[in-house]
């Protein structure tokens, strides 16, 4: 997996197929967390602040003026695009202004989770490829995927075969 990837997880391709999460149109929403509990597509029952084995708010990047929680990826739609199963967000890109006084420093993956689910079970993670800051500069996630064709792709599912 390459940085910037996005990793759906195992326990999010069953709850699919349970009709647990509808990425149409259930709302969903990303979390910056620091590396003290890492994603893998095999973490166990992940969720934010819900209920379930793994609680990535735990570890959560501090709070401050310019990151105050979970950022809301907006309308998100799930079609195929290129042949392909893909989630797309309801913006282009999320911005965590610059914030010297009450910044963060150590913000490795983005965990998207399910608001609408009572439970926040988690659908996937973006690996930052090491410890982002928004306390030199603003730190802008870009759903733009203009090289792949695919404006505001999140992830795709690619077949196994």
């Amino acid at each position: 997996m390459a940085a910037g990837d996005f990793v759906f997880f195992n326990q999010a391709l069953l709850d699919l197929g349970k009709k647990v999460h509808d990425l149409d149109a259930d709302t969903f929403s990303i979390a910056l967390v620091s590396g003290g509990t890492v994603p893998t597509k095999d973490t166990p029952v992940p969720h934010f602040g819900g209920l379930g084995t793994t609680n990535f708010a735990t570890t959560q990047v501090g709070l401050g003026t310019a990151y105050t929680g979970p950022i809301s990826l907006g309308d998100t739609t799930w079609a195929l695009l290129g042949g392909e199963p893909t989630l797309s967000a309801g913006v282009d890109s999320v911005t965590v202004a610059r914030d010297e006084a009450t910044g963060f420093s150590n913000a490795a993956y983005g965990v998207v989770f399910n608001v609408t689910d009572p439970s926040k079970r988690a659908i996937g993670f973006f690996d930052f490829g090491g410890n982002k800051s928004n306390v030199g500069g603003p730190l802008i996630l870009d759903f733009d995927a203009a090289a792949s064709g695919v404006t505001n792709r999140i992830g795709k599912l690619v077949s196994m075969l």
